[in-house]
């Protein structure tokens, strides 16, 4: 079937195989919202008064509008090829030294690499990359406010969600290819521990399910050949969670939402998103 649109906002029917294909920015934001707001669910704590509805907005601004950007920012930038550009830039004239320095002296060589430093960025890195730098910076700053608001369990879950895109960017070696996993847990396992932590204290149960979910989403977004193996981690951790903990219920629920993995087991596609997101529903669900 013909691809429709390439706007991030539309649902793409790709192919006969994919009838109802998200696209990949809009997929993850989805999916990072309902795992959010099963961790809202799970926390048994949620009513319709105002103040609550506003402590949800604020961390869902803390989820995409700060942990999202800033993944962007870090995790998805080519870093390598920023730095082999940068490796080869030899104009710009040096910044003024320091007083009394000596021709041919490191206060010498590190001004004029500094002064190459600023030319680079004025000519290259900033008409490129400049406003996702921004971007990052003001999500970094809203992390800072929002974390201080929010409370001390949503603080050292911000301190996870800015150092783990670091660790994406240096395990994959600063290509802007995160790995899938590291990209699950920030774009799943965090927003659900985080709808929880909102109103409740951390528990192990609800760990070990953002845990899952995270690994699960992991799968999906990884290569086809990996993909079945980190997708049936997660959702047999989810499952063994919900059962060591006797909700069978909710048990029930993510082994039925599971079939379809099992059954596409040669063929998984991220049509399997749809089924992991009502994985998640059903976590958030039973757990509450």
């Amino acid at each position: 079937m013909r691809r429709l649109s390439s706007s991030p906002h539309l649902l793409i029917p790709s192919s006969p195989l994919h009838p109802f294909t998200l696209s990949p920015r809009l997929g993850l934001t989805f999916v990072s919202i309902v795992s959010l707001l099963a961790g809202v669910m799970a926390s048994s704590a949620f009513d319709w008064r105002a103040e609550t509805i506003l402590v949800v907005a604020t961390g869902a601004l803390l989820a995409q509008g700060a942990w999202a950007v800033w993944w962007h920012t870090v995790a998805a930038t080519d870093w390598a090829t920023l730095l082999a550009e940068w490796r080869t830039w030899r104009s710009g004239s040096p910044i003024n030294p320091l007083p009394y320095t000596q021709p041919n002296t490191d206060g010498a060589k590190a001004a004029a690499t500094l002064g190459q430093f600023v030319d680079w960025a004025k000519q290259k890195l900033w008409p490129a990359q400049g406003a996702k730098f921004a971007s990052g910076a003001a999500a970094l700053a809203i992390c800072i406010v929002l974390s201080a608001i929010l409370g001390g369990q949503v603080a050292l879950l911000s301190i996870v969600a800015v150092c783990l895109p670091q660790l994406a960017a240096a395990w994959g070696k600063g290509t802007g290819r995160p790995n899938p996993l590291l990209q699950g847990v920030s774009q799943a396992t965090l927003p659900f521990l985080l709808g929880y932590a909102l109103f409740n204290p951390m528990v192990l149960s609800v760990f070990g399910i953002g845990l899952g979910i995270g690994v699960a989403l992991g799968g999906i977004l990884a290569t086809p050949s990996k993909q079945a193996m980190a997708l049936h981690i997660g959702l047999g951790l989810v499952l063994f969670v919900l059962m060591m903990t006797r909700r069978p219920i909710g048990a029930f629920l993510v082994a039925l939402f599971w079939v379809p993995h099992v059954l596409r087991l040669n063929i998984v596609t991220r049509n399997s998103t749809w089924w992991l997101l009502a994985s998640i529903v059903a976590a958030g669900a039973a757990v509450s």
